[in-house]
């Protein structure tokens, strides 16, 4: 199998990852994990706006969970696909 290297990842100790559907996966192990790679040039501050409401803490509370749910797929866990670093990584 032959992958493009201008859709890889390469982290900075030279593993490299095939991002797929918000997630990036080893190209040597196949462990998965959560891409965060589209954070790298913005603040994570600058990702999440907060509209002035009564009740802003309630709206904080939504998007934290939207934006947590599919980070915490099952699929992130698994001891059968991910090593035990992995899966801390992910969490």
């Amino acid at each position: 199998w032959l992958s493009d290297p201008a859709n890889e990842y390469v982290d900075g100790i030279g593993t490299r990852f095939i991002p797929w559907c918000g997630l990036l996966i080893n190209s040597d192990s196949l462990e998965i994990q959560a891409d965060y790679t589209r954070y790298r040039s913005d603040g994570i501050a600058s990702t999440l706006t907060i509209p002035l409401t009564k009740r802003p803490g309630n709206m904080l509370a939504t998007k934290l969970c939207s934006y947590m749910r599919p980070k915490c797929h099952a699929i992130l866990f698994d001891r059968a696909i991910n090593s035990p670093t992995t899966i801390r990584l992910n969490v």
